[in-house]
């Protein structure tokens, strides 16, 4: 075979060019440290990096949501600190100057100094941070206590002693573990209580539709395919339950009673969201105006911290996996009565501490004998309140140990990717160097080997 001239020149441009894009693949590579330029260049490596970035990004996830965390319990801790710290002063001062011979005066005074103490305990439980109430529990967004026009305690508009909600009977409503709370305002009130309520989704119906068993009350309300959560809003203000109402409350007219007053609430509630096939009473009670102050206290919100966030075989979310970010407020006051009637909650015992005091008709060993519960059960709570916000403080520090291990888990993931997505600059101007010789060696190979023709010279 022959070779031309033509092919030789044809055959070193076209290896002249591949050693010019190596030498600017390399010269890149020098600049960036980036093992590979696209992930066609080595997918395998591209797709663990991909990875990995993930998890970085998911980690800075966590670990911003434990800074928030850790920047509103530190704040919430304060101040339980505070208030622990001034009610243990305050009630032992006030005991020890409690005696049969105490004078009226002296007794007047003691009880004004146990109310501005109990005033304090409101403004300290409502205290907010970053725009959110951190004793609310799930309800962040409103003010927790209240005080009513007959100087009861409300938490979340719920007597912190009887657990009745001033706000109507309401009831909760479960498709697995998403919850509605259906709430029927002031108006409607303790009406409906006993009743029961059932929403379901039927993929065939095009219209909604609401009914009544007066002889099981159960208020059962249909929705068409698709429906919302805001669907469900509009049927319970709307006319078909105003009859159903109308019928469930044996009454010819529900004109006073204001039906733009049920809503909708609860931690899954969302009015865009689509509702599920069946909500059914999620309790043994039904609708009613007496709130589980239990259950309040014990309430949860649950933040991903990157523990997994995994869920029990029955659906609902493993504990142990996510952390608990609800402080609710009379899990630290206390909550209801003890077995032998006397107030828990520490705001109500106050205000019992001080209208005993005030009261002119005990004296002597009367006034010592209706204040011994009275103290005995302050100081339970006061102790109680010293035990939940110990407990806040162990929460506290595992978030700590678990910022700390996630801060680690970064430098590590960080390491890895880099090691998967780059190389090193020593390497990389290494290869660098080397391909600026072999280009430059082959620059000297072709003024070697192209020698000028004499039609080079003509031209």
């Amino acid at each position: 075979m022959r070779i031309t001239m033509s092919m030789i020149q044809e055959r070193y441009k076209n290896n002249l060019n591949s050693s010019k894009t190596l030498y600017e693949k390399y010269a890149l590579r020098a600049t960036t440290t980036r093992a590979y330029d696209k992930p066609s260049d080595d997918p395998l490596n591209c797709a663990r990096s991909y990875d990995v970035q993930q998890s970085i990004t998911m980690n800075n996830t966590y670990q911003s949501n434990i800074s928030s965390i850790e920047d509103t319990q530190n704040t919430a801790d304060s101040i339980l600190s505070s208030m622990y710290t001034t009610l243990n002063s305050t009630i032992k001062t006030q005991l020890e100057g409690i005696t049969s011979s105490s004078s009226q005066s002296d007794r007047n005074t003691l009880a004004d100094t146990l109310l501005s103490a109990r005033d304090s305990l409101v403004s300290n439980m409502n205290s907010s941070a970053a725009g959110k109430y951190l004793f609310a529990g799930s309800a962040s967004e409103s003010v927790p206590f209240t005080v009513d026009s007959d100087g009861n305690l409300l938490y979340r508009g719920i007597n912190v002693n009887t657990g009745k909600n001033s706000n109507g009977a309401c009831e909760t409503i479960s498709a697995g573990d998403k919850d509605i709370q259906i709430n029927f305002g002031k108006t409607i009130g303790d009406k409906l209580n006993g009743y029961k309520i059932s929403v379901s989704v039927d993929g065939s119906a095009t219209d909604n539709t609401a009914s009544v068993d007066t002889d099981n009350k159960t208020i059962s309300i249909t929705m068409a395919k698709d429906s919302t959560k805001g669907d469900l809003q509009d049927v319970l203000n709307g006319t078909d339950t105003s009859t159903v109402l109308t019928t469930a409350l044996n009454t010819t007219s529900l004109s006073d009673i204001d039906l733009s007053g049920i809503t909708l609430s609860g931690i899954t509630y969302t009015k865009s969201d689509k509702l599920d096939p069946s909500y059914t009473d999620s309790g043994t009670e039904g609708i009613t105006d007496i709130v589980s102050l239990k259950d309040l206290a014990n309430e949860k919100v649950y933040v991903d911290i990157g523990l997994g966030m995994t869920q029990n075989e029955d659906g609902s979310l493993n504990e142990q996996s996510a952390y608990n970010t609800a402080s609710p407020g009379i899990s630290f006051l206390g909550y209801g009565h003890n077995d032998d009637g006397v107030n828990e909650n520490m705001y109500s015992l106050l205000t019992d501490m001080a209208s005993t005091l005030k009261n002119t008709s005990l004296s002597g060993q009367d006034l010592v004998d209706t204040m011994d519960p009275l103290s005995n059960s302050f100081t339970d709570s006061l102790n109680n309140m010293y035990s939940q916000h110990s407990k806040l403080g162990t929460d506290m520090k595992s978030l700590e140990t678990t910022q700390t291990y996630l801060s680690g888990l970064n430098t590590n993931l960080v390491t890895e990717e880099s090691a998967i997505a780059n190389v090193s600059p020593f390497t990389a101007i290494t290869d660098w160097s080397q391909q600026v010789y072999f280009y430059k060696a082959a620059l000297q190979v072709g003024t070697q080997l192209l020698q000028p023709s004499l039609i080079d010279y003509m031209s």
